[in-house]
């Protein structure tokens, strides 16, 4: 298969012109990015290295040197909030004879550690001011990393640690923030799961858009990211609810976005797609420039978390060339470059 659908044409060029007529400016203020997140230069990768201990650790983009930070209290799925000092950790603890995961946040800065109980699936708010998560009705349902049967959409205030359940409980999976409203996807009905908006106040809207089929959302909520059966596309999203579709975005027919996200500022998506020699590149594009611009290889894994820089000019990924994981830095107008590899036990968690 080869790339296709680069330029717009025939019908595409009026969903283009339809598009372009929208409210679809992507300038978002300074709630985009908001804390410096931990102390020091602009332009270091920083990550946790558990192949030997929980270190936290940081790569000076400029000069290579790495410079340790600390120690994280726990191992696990590990996240760091974008636009604050709190990583939240996900580490299996034996519970009667059954390993169950724990939710824990940590404050890089003053070394503040708290447990959120027994929960799963979560996902940082655009500034890191909230957390998302997914509280079990029955404990005994989670085993190791993750937690079936009902769950709660638990939503966390992280200046107070005050909690807000946003919906009765569920076969739930967070999905995404997109902007202040939580994208759930239900499966308590009978045929395909459903995808829906909920807002911190309990407001619900189920979307007209196949669960398995969002690829993301814009931190500022005005924009969610199809990629499926019907193509790839960007939708603009309005107090909850989609508003208005743009032209498809050219990857290659019958195929699908990997992994990838959202700049910090929504203006621009990086994302795995399969190239012309029908091989994973990374890509970039925006809503209103939604032909993709190859910048480097992607390796042989679609999956991967891509972590933005605060000036949203650059990013760093991982990718898997068959034997071991490389850490790659990419600047928007410039090169990509890679910065180490690993084997094991290596967690990115932010640009700064």
């Amino acid at each position: 298969m080869l790339l296709v659908g680069l330029g717009v044409t025939g019908a595409a060029v009026v969903a283009f012109l339809l598009w372009r007529n929208m409210d679809v400016g992507v300038e978002t203020g300074p709630s985009a990015n908001l804390a410096e997140a931990f102390a020091g230069g602009p332009t270091r990768l920083v990550y946790a290295d558990f192949d030997d201990g929980k270190d936290l650790l940081a790569i000076d983009l400029d000069s290579g040197e790495t410079t340790e930070l600390g120690e994280l209290p726990h191992s696990g799925d590990t996240h760091a909030a974008p636009g604050s000092s709190w990583v939240s950790i996900v580490s299996p603890e034996e519970f009667d004879g059954e390993f169950r995961p724990v939710l824990y946040v940590f404050d890089v800065e003053n070394e503040r550690t708290e447990s959120l109980g027994i929960a799963d699936d979560p996902e940082w708010s655009r500034d890191g001011s909230q957390l998302a998560y997914l509280k079990p009705v029955d404990e005994s349902q989670c085993r190791d990393d993750e937690c079936g049967g009902a769950l709660i959409p638990v939503v966390v205030d992280m200046e107070t640690l005050e909690e807000t359940e946003l919906t009765e409980a569920g076969r739930h999976d967070i999905r995404a923030w997109a902007g202040d409203y939580l994208l759930l996807e239900n499966e308590d009905q009978v045929g395909a799961p459903v995808l829906r908006s909920v807002s911190l106040s309990g407001e619900v809207h189920d979307l007209p858009l196949d669960a398995i089929d969002l690829w993301g959302a814009s931190p500022d909520g005005r924009f969610l990211v199809e990629s499926g059966d019907q193509g790839t596309r960007f939708h603009t999203f309005v107090d909850g609810r989609i508003e208005g579709s743009g032209p498809e975005i050219g990857i290659p027919e019958d195929t699908k976005l990997g992994g990838g996200s959202f700049s910090h500022d929504s203006g621009t998506v990086a994302a795995l797609a399969l190239g012309e020699s029908n091989e994973l590149e990374m890509f970039a594009f925006s809503p209103l420039d939604p032909e993709p611009r190859s910048l480097t290889t992607g390796g042989e894994v679609s999956t991967t978390d891509v972590l933005w820089s605060p000036d949203n000019d650059a990013f760093s990924f991982s990718r898997f060339d068959g034997s071991e994981l490389e850490a790659v830095h990419c600047e928007l107008d410039g090169d990509c470059e890679e910065l180490f590899s690993w084997t094991r036990g290596i967690a990115l968690l932010r640009v700064e």
